[in-house]
Order: structure tokens, then sequence, then C-alpha cells
């Protein structure tokens, strides 16, 4: 078994990037779920593709999908949004501008709707069809006697998509289906890149909060784990642990049966905000930052006191500062890549370094 200081210290920074990961991946997820990023994101991309912003109700107010879209409302929190968005007095002292600036009245709206965060790309193209497909009376038959519709916006609607139009006007209205939905899916591989680069952003924003909050300084932690042998050996022990755990979660997870369900069928009604439980999970579900000792303390005079304490010179800011930086930058890079790392270190320590094989000298048989 291979065993040395310097590796026992890199094995306990991966293990506290991966517990410090998987809090700001469940931060991120909880965020995301209540501002409803997705749904936003999907949202502007199809009011992008109707080329209004005013058609988007009506395009969401489509009998299809009207069931899987709460009915728009006006809650005491909208119209407080736009009180203080619209208000004089608020307009004056300039908090009416922060307001419309991080465009709060539409976070509040869309809290609110709670539209769907998925719409498949058949959906899509009979809804579209449908608001294409005749002039205003058939159109607003369609849609429901209920539902405003603007003659001019519809108008312009048809003479924008005047592809999509002339082919359901000339009968084809299955052919000009199939390209509204493949039209659908190229701009939804463009909008799944933007939530990744928006969700990376968001995520080391919230990196860089946890880890202030935490103190969650990554030279702190090195030099405490190369000073305390007992500390050390602790987190080794715990990151052992995790990695056994999770590779006998991976062995014993049961393969899926074949389902005869479509995938339009299960996205009617999609899981927001969630996803499905992976061995990483399942292997630190028990776990926390223990034994790590994090947060802000009063000095005093011991070793962790004094480490974890604010710095009281300006080179001790400096240094706070970089190792906070240093662990916001890495915690970015996500659990699976330091369940990996982790792995890998583990392995190297119980295994060692494999001995070369002796080769047998020339002319000897062997």
């Amino acid at each position: 078994m291979f065993n040395s200081t310097l590796l026992d210290v890199f094995i306990g920074l991966a293990f506290f990037y991966l517990l410090l990961s998987l809090v700001l991946a469940s931060i991120n997820e909880m965020i995301s779920g209540f501002f409803k990023l997705r749904n936003g994101m999907l949202e502007k991309a199809i009011a992008g593709m109707l080329g209004n912003d005013e058609l988007i109700d009506l395009f969401y107010d489509h009998p299809l999908l009207r069931g899987i879209s709460r009915k728009r409302e006006t809650s005491p929190l909208v119209r407080l949004v736009e009180f203080m968005a619209g208000s004089r007095l608020m307009q004056r002292i300039g908090i009416a501008w922060l307001f419309r600036k991080f465009r709060l009245p539409a976070f509040a709206s869309r809290i609110v709707q709670g539209r769907p965060s998925y719409i498949s790309s058949r959906n899509f193209a009979v809804v579209m069809t449908d608001l294409l497909g005749g002039e205003y009376a058939q159109v607003k038959k369609r849609f429901g006697g209920e539902n405003d519709i603007d003659r001019k916006q519809l108008k312009k609607l048809r003479d924008d998509l005047g592809y999509f139009t002339e082919l359901i006007d000339a009968g084809g209205r299955d052919d000009a289906t199939s390209k509204l939905a493949a039209w659908y899916d190229d701009q939804m591989e463009r909008v799944s890149g933007w939530y990744k680069r928006f969700n990376q952003k968001l995520l080391v924003l919230v990196a860089m909060v946890v880890t202030v909050f935490l103190n969650a300084d990554t030279l702190m932690m090195a030099n405490l784990l190369w000073n305390d042998s007992v500390l050390r050996e602790a987190v080794v022990l715990e990151a052992q642990a995790t990695v056994e755990r999770a590779n006998t979660a991976a062995e014993e997870k049961p393969v899926a049966e074949t389902a005869t369900i479509t995938r339009d069928e299960v996205d009617e009604t999609p899981c927001t905000g969630c996803r499905e439980p992976t061995a990483v999970d399942v292997a630190v579900k028990s776990r926390s930052m223990r034994p790590f000792p994090v947060g802000w303390v009063s000095p005093s005079n011991g070793l962790y006191e004094e480490l974890r304490s604010m710095p009281y010179t300006f080179a001790g800011w400096i240094y706070k500062g970089l190792g906070l930086l240093i662990t916001t930058i890495l915690v970015s890079l996500g659990a699976p890549f330091w369940f990996d790392m982790l792995s890998k270190l583990v392995n190297f320590r119980t295994t060692g370094i494999k001995p070369k094989g002796q080769q047998p000298s020339a002319g000897v048989a062997p």
C-alpha cells in the first residue's frame, strides 16, 4: 500500500471539493427551480421564433399547452412588482429603473404562471400549424373564443413565416408540421447551449458566495491537512469510504426495464429542477462537511482557530483572498470531475506504483 503525506493532502482536498461541489449543485438547482430559469429561457426562445413578444401569451393559450401551464392570474406579488416598476416615486429614487433593468416584473409573472420548462417538437409544430393555418376567424376558433388575437400581429406572423404559411395554404399541412418540428429542434440545440453557459456563470457566482460564507479557503485547508495528522487520516478514511460506497451503489443499481412509453408522453409533465440520483449522490448522502473545519471563528490560541479567523494584516487578506479564489474556480468544475479525481487518487494510494516486470535476459529461455 502506497502512503504519502502529500498524496493524503491531495485526497483530502479532492474530497473537500467534491462535497462543496455537491452543495453548490443543490443550491444552483434550487435557484433555477424557484426562478424557473429553464422556463424563462424556453419562453424567450419561442418569443424570438415568433418574432413578437406579444404573441407568446397566445401561443401558450393553445388547448394543447393549456393543460401543462397554470392559468394566468394576477397575484399580489405581480401587482407589487409592477407597481414598483411603474410608480413615479420609485422612478424618482431610481428603484423603478432597477426593476426594469433586471426584468423583475417578468420574473414575478414567470413564477406565478408556471409555464412548462419543456415543450416537445411535436406539440410546438401542431400549435404553430394551427396559428399559421388560416385567417383570423379560423385561428380564433382553434385557439378558443376567449383568446384575444390581434389581426395585425397575426398577419405579420404569417408574412414573417411565409414559407410555412404557403405550405399550409397549399394543402401541405403535414409537411409544414414536420418542417416546423425540425426548425424547433435546431433552435432548441442553441437554447441548450445558452442555458449551459448561463448556468455555468450562475454556478461561479454561487460558488463565490458559498465559499466566502463557509470560509472554504484552499490554502487554509491544505495547511490544516498537512500539519494535522489526525485530521488528515480522518479525511482520507472518509474519502475511501465514499469511493467504496459509490462503486458498490453503481454495481448494485438495477438496470431499468425497457418501457413502452414514448418520449412525447412523458415530456408532457417534465420534472423541473430535478435529476436522477447518481452513484456519487448515493455515496455522499450521509456525508457532510465534517470532518473539515470550515466557517469563521474568533481568534484564539489553537491552530484551527487562528487559520479560520479573520486576517488582521494586509498579507493575510491577500492569502485569504487567493485561497478563496482558488476554491471558487476549482469547485466550479463540478462534482463528477472531482469524484473521478478522488477515485483515481484513492486507488493510487491503495495499490501504489506497480513494479515493472523483469524482462528475461537475452539468450536465456523463459
